[in-house]
């Protein structure tokens, strides 16, 4: 079942994401059409309000960005529907509670996750990557 946290964009305005936990790992998507900016740049403001929410530390999480047709991507064309990216953010925690994303890296999307985030992802649902090396297997 998918859960929901808020968090603020570029703008100040009021955005939220739809979450799954699948064990130590955690799936973020957003849920409506982005104009302050991509989840990918709010993603510590996203990590700590998920965090808020289900009572844990970041540092026993690992943290998962669907990024979907409804945030802009790196895409160098206009993505189709159901074009999407799947990156594991790179973050460190300072102070015991600060978050700091210094990178993601691009992972193959597994199966669980696009069944859990069917409602985000349009038809056919395809992971657009635009490198040409293989991507990484995380286990879920």
């Amino acid at each position: 079942m998918l859960k929901r946290a808020k968090y603020e964009d570029g703008l100040g305005d009021p955005r939220e994401v739809a979450y799954a936990i699948f064990g130590d790992k955690c799936v973020f998507t957003g849920t409506a059409l982005a104009h302050g900016g991509s989840t990918i740049n709010f993603a510590e403001e996203i990590i700590k309000s998920i965090c808020r929410t289900e009572r844990i530390s970041p540092v026993v999480m690992r943290f998962f960005d669907l990024q979907t047709q409804r945030m802009y991507g790196q895409w160098r064309t206009k993505p189709k529907p159901g074009d999407f990216n799947f990156d594991e953010l790179r973050f460190t925690v300072e102070w015991g509670k600060e978050v700091a994303v210094y990178g993601w890296s691009p992972v193959l999307c597994p199966q669980v996750v696009m069944d859990q985030f069917r409602e985000f992802l349009g038809t056919p649902a395809q992971q657009y990557e635009t490198r040409s090396d293989p991507l990484d297997v995380v286990q879920f």
